[in-house]
């Protein structure tokens, strides 16, 4: 009967499954806005819950020296992203600290997660998860520190609070997940509520923020473009596209909804719009930009 379970639902769970429930969440925000906030208090324990279970894909003994290595060195990479979303986000006159926020955090798990991954293509599936994890875990100490700096005149920036946060939010649940692969294997099966999790994080963060989307649209195309520059770069690197394209759907489900809870957390929920903004359109182009570099390719 566990055999026709995941027979069902597995296919469910793949590449189509969580843009899906990205659309829905915004549909949902739009329709039932009010419905949505009541819902937003939680944000932080849904997106605990989320990390826990995709963590079920990772095997830590997996992890290859070359995979420690790239994590390092996106680091300097990711120090690069950040600065030139900043300089983007202190153009902008419309709520300069939102901006500046969104511009960091979105740029934070993603973009390294990205750079690490067109270096690891050869590798496992658990391992390439590895290096998102990494360079993630990585980014705790680097995000308060460079918020508490560069956004001392726009925003009190708590970065002892946000690092504890972020902490709690990566490190514990991969601690956990990692402990019950191992007393409990048939937790596993708790991987498949991974688009109802991200559907219930999205929902309440859209409705909160959705107000001031008009304030934020030219930011989040700004972003979004940098971002969409940096990813077609990557793919021209990546040799073994079909996997790219598995890989990508990991860092979407990782780091989605990550950005978006830090954006609404620290910042506003408006802020944290463009993050899920660009998530959606990636998904929406990323089939595209992958079928052109093969084509070329070939």
């Amino acid at each position: 009967m566990g055999k026709n379970w995941n027979g069902f639902f597995t296919p469910l769970m793949g590449l189509y499954t969580l843009e899906i429930s990205l659309w829905a969440a915004v549909v949902f925000a739009v329709i039932f806005p009010e419905a949505g906030k009541l819902l937003f208090p939680y944000n932080l324990p849904i997106q605990f819950i989320l990390l826990y279970v995709s963590f079920f894909d990772l095997d830590l003994r997996e992890i290859s020296r070359s995979a420690w290595k790239t994590a390092v060195i996106t680091l300097a990479i990711y120090f690069v992203v950040i600065a030139v979303s900043w300089g983007i986000a202190s153009q902008i006159e419309t709520n300069p600290a939102a901006l500046a926020g969104l511009a960091i955090i979105i740029t934070a798990p993603y973009g390294i997660g990205n750079i690490a991954l067109s270096k690891e293509l050869g590798v496992k599936l658990s391992t390439t998860s590895a290096v998102v994890v990494l360079s993630t875990v990585a980014s705790i100490a680097v995000i308060p520190a460079f918020s508490s700096y560069a956004l001392a005149k726009t925003v009190p920036v708590d970065a002892q609070k946000m690092f504890i946060e972020l902490f709690v939010l990566i490190i514990v649940p991969l601690v956990l997940a990692q402990i019950s692969k191992k007393l409990v294997p048939k937790l596993a099966i708790l991987r498949e509520t991974r688009p109802l999790l991200m559907f219930l994080l999205i929902w309440p963060i859209t409705s909160s923020g959705i107000q001031r989307i008009s304030d934020l649209t030219f930011a989040a195309l700004l972003v979004i473009a940098l971002m969409f520059v940096l990813y077609y770069v990557l793919q021209r690197a990546a040799s073994r596209l079909a996997r790219t394209e598995r890989v990508e759907t990991i860092l979407v489900r990782k780091n989605t909804g990550l950005a978006a809870t830090l954006a609404a957390t620290h910042f506003t929920p408006a802020a944290a719009l463009p993050a899920i903004a660009y998530s959606i359109v990636l998904n929406l182009v990323q089939g595209a930009i992958i079928r052109m570099r093969r084509g070329k390719s070939q």
